[in-house]
C-alpha cells in the first residue's frame, strides 16, 4: 500500500514535468531546474517532520512561524556578533522547545492538536515581530550565506545546492527512522489505533512529544536554510507555509488519519506542489490562482484518503 501511494504520487509528478516540459519552453532550463529543487526543499524539509506529528495522529499548524522565528533569532545573534556555530545552535534549539510546548500542551494538557498548535502559531509569529521590531536583519557572514546560497556540487551545468542535500540527508534519515527504529513502530501504532497502542504498552505520550519536537526543529533548519539563501530574515519569513508543508504531506499519502504514509512521500508531495507553482508562474498565472488551485489539489488529496481508508475497512470487515 505504501509503495501503491508512493507511486502514483511520482507518477503525477513525472505526467506534471512531460506537461510543462512541452507547454513551456522555459521549464527545462537548468536555471529553473535548480529554482524548483531550492524553492521545494524549504516545504520539503518541514513536510518530513509535520509527517511525523500527522501519522502519529496530529496535526502542526505552527511549522511556518517556527520557521520564521528561527530564522529571526539565528540572524538576530549573528548581527549581534554573536559566533556563527552558537547563532545556530540558538536557531535550532528554538524550534526544537517550541516543538516540546506543542507537544506538551497536547499531551499533558490535553488541548486537542489543532487548538494548541494554533495557538503556537500566533505565539511564534508574535515573539518574531518582537525580535525585529518591524526591521530586518541583513549583513550576515559569508559562511552563513553559503549554507543556503553554496553548491556541494558543480559540473557543467548541473549544481547540487546546500540546502538540497540537507533535505536528502534527512529524509533519508526519517526513511530509517520510521522504518528500522522502535520509535517508528510506535509512531505508526499510536498513529494508527492510539488505545491498542496504549494497551500494548506504548508509550503514548512520548512518541507525540517526541513527533512534535522533531516537527519544531525541521522546522527551525528550514527557518536557519532560508534566511541564509533570501539574506535577509525579517518577521513575516514563513507566514503561510503552512498551508503548502500539511497540503505537500497529505498529497504524499500520510494519511489524515494517521498510522499510514512514509516521509519521503511527503517530499514527492512537496515536489509536486513546486512543480505546480513553478509551472503556474511561468505561464503567468496570478497568486491568488496558484491559492485557489492548491486548495483543489488538498480536498483531491484528502478524498482519495477518504475513499482509500474506506476500502480499507471494507476489506478488512469482509476477511474477518
Amino acid at each position: 500500500m505504501k509503495r501503491f501511494r508512493e507511486t502514483g504520487v511520482f507518477l503525477a509528478l513525472a505526467i506534471l514535468c512531460i506537461v510543462w516540459a512541452v507547454s513551456l519552453p522555459m521549464f527545462l532550463r537548468p536555471e529553473n531546474l535548480y529554482n524548483i529543487g531550492l524553492a521545494f526543499t524549504f516545504i520539503g524539509i518541514m513536510a518530513v517532520g509535520e509527517a511525523f506529528v500527522m501519522l502519529s495522529g496530529g496535526i502542526d499548524l505552527s511549522v511556518g512561524a517556527i520557521m520564521g522565528l528561527a530564522g529571526v533569532v539565528t540572524a538576530g545573534a549573528l548581527s549581534g556578533g554573536t559566533p556563527l556555530p552558537l547563532a545556530l545552535a540558538y536557531g535550532l534549539m528554538t524550534g526544537l522547545v517550541l516543538g516540546a510546548v506543542n507537544g506538551g500542551l497536547i499531551v499533558w494538557g490535553r488541548i486537542p492538536p489543532f487548538i494548541a498548535t494554533l495557538g503556537m502559531l500566533s505565539v511564534a509569529r508574535s515573539l518574531a515581530f518582537e525580535r525585529t521590531q518591524g526591521n530586518l536583519f541583513s549583513n550576515f557572514p559569508p559562511a552563513f550565506l553559503w549554507l543556503g546560497q553554496g553548491d556541494v556540487v558543480e559540473w557543467e551545468a548541473f549544481r547540487l545546492p546546500f540546502p538540497l542535500l540537507v533535505l536528502v540527508v534527512l529524509t533519508l534519515a526519517a526513511m530509517v527512522a520510521l522504518s528500522r527504529t522502535t520509535f517508528g513502530r510506535h509512531l505508526y501504532a499510536v498513529g494508527g489505533n492510539e488505545a491498542s497502542a496504549r494497551l500494548s504498552g506504548v508509550k503514548v505520550g512520548g512518541v507525540k512529544l517526541g513527533a512534535y519536537m522533531i516537527s519544531g526543529l525541521l522546522a527551525a533548519v528550514a527557518g536557519i536554510l532560508q534566511a541564509a539563501y533570501i539574506g535577509v530574515a525579517q518577521g513575516q519569513d514563513g507566514q503561510g507555509y503552512e498551508l503548502d508543508v500539511i497540503a505537500a504531506v497529505v498529497i504524499g499519502g500520510v494519511s489524515l488519519a494517521g498510522g499510514e504514509g512514509t516521509a519521503f512521500g511527503a517530499v514527492l508531495g512537496a515536489a509536486l506542489m513546486g512543480v505546480l507553482r513553478n509551472g503556474l508562474i511561468l505561464r503567468g498565472e496570478p497568486a491568488f490562482r496558484q491559492i485557489l488551485l492548491i486548495g483543489v489539489v488538498i480536498w483531491l488529496a484528502a478524498g482519495v484518503d477518504v475513499l482509500r481508508r474506506r476500502g480499507w475497512r471494507r476489506s478488512s470487515s469482509s476477511s474477518g
